[in-house]
């Protein structure tokens, strides 16, 4: 028995090998709320600020005052 297509570990092989099934598998649309979400983000501290408040709150060995 012949097949048109075969799928293996993720990756279809066809009789003509086209692509065009590896392109855009997933269904998926923008979503504004997630995308103001993620952006809103530059309101919080930063990475060294962040590590400021936590070498007060438990200190490594780091910097001496």
């Amino acid at each position: 028995m012949k097949t048109k297509e075969e799928k293996n570990l993720g990756v279809i092989i066809e009789e003509n090998l086209n692509p065009k099934k590896h392109l855009n598998p997933y269904n998926y649309k923008k979503n504004e709320k997630i995308i103001t979400f993620l952006n809103n983000f530059d309101d919080y501290l930063n990475e060294e600020a962040l590590w400021n408040i936590s070498e007060e709150i438990k200190p490594r060995g780091g910097k001496k005052k």
